[in-house]
């Protein structure tokens, strides 16, 4: 594990990068990193961030197979320490005034898992708390440096929405599948003020995650009282197929819906980016039209 402080212009970011895993098995090896960076329990909303370096996850089952998830010695992966420092470094002196964050922690692991048919261009990520982000590369997957920027930026915004909107402050009692949407769709809208949506949206004006707006709505309003569904023990696998895809909806889904919800949000009520992070979901949802759907 090596360490790097990045200082551009007020912003900071404590780079964290696990360059290899050392153990053949991925019980052991997720032992070892929680002697590295801490997993315990946490005041999540007392916790100061800048003084003590916290993965910003806790001590549940799932985030350890979360990490084992990611770890094959059969496949045993090696980052760039250097090459990933000087990539965060152009990132913070290219795009400095557009962080939201002006501190920021972010963790780096190999991804020696991802699926040879993947579209995720070697790159998956995950934000569990304020200004906190952990990212797996696959450095096989010569796609990762162009889709790691846009990464970071669409998890910053999950970063910085924990450090003071109310649904993310708790999660647990707020987790609607028309929150979830929201929560992706101002993600994306704000990776996209920042790179242009070159890695989504690519070569399509009017499509994102390869859907229109227009079939954004028949989808959401096909969807109709669902979108009130509650995240629990029966409903998560529905919710799950919805956001990320299924037999029954295309990959992303409730992504490039939560997106066009924001995105008519912002134009209908002349609200840049920074500003509709916060707004309330409630009043993102509602000055978007979109309810007039169902």
């Amino acid at each position: 594990m090596k360490k790097f402080i990045v200082n551009e212009s007020g912003k900071t970011c404590e780079l964290i990068i696990f360059e290899k895993y050392e153990h053949t098995y991925p019980k052991n090896e997720f032992k070892r990193i929680g002697k590295l960076i801490d997993f315990r329990e946490i005041d999540r909303n007392g916790f100061d961030i800048h003084s003590n370096v916290h993965s910003g996850f806790g001590p549940e089952k799932w985030v350890e197979d979360k990490f084992k998830n990611n770890i094959n010695s059969r496949n045993r992966l090696e980052l760039d320490f250097e090459k990933i420092k000087s990539l965060v470094i152009n990132i913070y002196k290219k795009h400095n005034s557009l962080f939201l964050c002006n501190f920021m922690r972010i963790f780096i692991y190999p991804w020696e898992t991802e699926p040879k048919k993947s579209d995720m261009d070697g790159v998956a990520a995950f934000s569990p708390f304020k200004n906190t982000i952990h990212i797996w590369i696959n450095p096989k997957n010569s796609k990762w440096r162009k889709v790691v920027e846009e990464t970071i930026f669409h998890e910053q915004s999950h970063a910085y929405l924990y450090n003071h909107n109310k649904i993310y402050l708790n999660w647990d009692k707020h987790s609607i599948l028309h929150n979830w949407m929201i929560s992706e769709g101002l993600a994306e809208n704000y990776a996209e003020s920042v790179t242009s949506g070159y890695v989504l949206k690519g070569k399509f004006k009017h499509k994102w995650f390869g859907f229109t707006k227009k079939e954004c709505q028949d989808i959401f309003k096909n969807l109709g009282q669902k979108i009130k569904m509650k995240q629990t023990d029966e409903n998560y696998r529905e919710m799950n197929s919805i956001m990320f895809g299924s037999d029954k909806y295309k990959r992303l889904t409730g992504y490039a819906i939560g997106y066009w919800i924001v995105s008519d949000y912002m134009t209908k009520n002349n609200v840049d980016i920074k500003s509709a992070h916060y707004k309330s979901f409630d009043e993102i949802l509602k000055g978007s039209g979109w309810l007039k759907l169902i």
